[in-house]
């Protein structure tokens, strides 16, 4: 046996040698030891490792409270910001003379543009009191019209959701499952539209996944149709389509009330609902 080799797996496992050595003489050995290291240690390739750490640096960012941050750092962040009110100003107002700081700053500016004769303050005033209700008005409409476009882009995107399950029901019981879908996922979540994207949260928190991607709605709902047991399709083997609940041996040999008391429910409830849909495609 290559003791060079032994060493290097001993290395990349993060096992003693003599463990390796052993699991090399034993059948699956080697497959229990790798096994066990991935279970618990998470392996990215280098494209995911980039964009988790990059996450991990968002996340990070986003989580500090102002007493993480140093006196220095937040000296230069208020600088920073000084100096883009500074900028914004002199290009909103086309000025080009020296100034020392941003008050001195806005003194000049209110003397460039104030208005050369006496008496025209009042309509100097009205003017920029007009300006501020037109730019109010603006906002609010500009506001009703996005939360209108995000309602309608939710929407869209709840009932692609909901189709990508391929709940196996018909009709008026496919409609009620997809009510009780949505219901189970409102108990526990809300939709938002941030950055133009839709999230999925958890109280104040973004659902994400391992990679702290956004985790899609599609995914969520996925989760919410397993965890309360609503029937799906299972695709057929080798990949060619979805089969039906009505192919599971056993529903054409059994009456609906025995197929009831098999599975224990009571009649007229939401299981004897999903049941009753299983047992009706079995028996067209």
């Amino acid at each position: 046996m290559n003791e060079k080799n032994v060493a290097i797996l001993a290395t990349l496992l993060k096992k003693p040698t003599e463990e390796i050595t052993k699991a090399l003489e034993t059948d699956d050995g080697l497959k229990v030891l790798v096994s066990d290291y991935t279970t618990n240690n998470q392996v990215f390739d280098l494209n995911d490792f980039a964009k988790l750490k990059q996450n991990l640096k968002k996340e990070t960012i986003e989580k500090l409270e102002e007493t993480d941050i140093p006196e220095s750092f937040k000296a230069k962040a208020i600088g920073w910001k000084l100096e883009k009110m500074e900028d914004d100003l002199k290009k909103k107002y086309q000025f080009t003379d020296d100034f020392n700081g941003l008050t001195d700053l806005v003194d000049k500016l209110i003397i460039k543009t104030k208005a050369p004769k006496q008496g025209d303050d009042k309509e100097v005033d009205a003017l920029k009191k007009r300006i501020v209700e037109l730019e109010d008005d603006f906002k609010v409409k500009l506001t009703e019209k996005q939360t209108e476009f995000d309602g309608s882009i939710i929407k869209s995107d709840v009932n692609k959701a909901i189709r990508a399950l391929d709940l196996d029901y018909e009709d008026e019981v496919l409609e009620k499952q997809k009510g009780l879908v949505k219901a189970a996922f409102n108990d526990i979540y809300r939709i938002e539209r941030q950055d133009g994207v839709t999230v999925v949260l958890k109280g104040e928190e973004i659902v994400k996944d391992s990679k702290f991607d956004p985790l899609p709605l599609k995914d969520v709902y996925k989760g919410i149709a397993t965890d309360y047991g609503f029937q799906t399709k299972s695709p057929e083997p080798g990949g060619h389509g979805g089969s039906s609940s009505k192919n599971k041996s056993g529903l054409k040999s059994v009456t609906w009330q025995q197929y009831l008391e098999k599975n224990n429910v009571l009649p007229n409830t939401n299981e004897a609902d999903v049941l009753f849909a299983e047992w009706s495609k079995a028996n067209k």
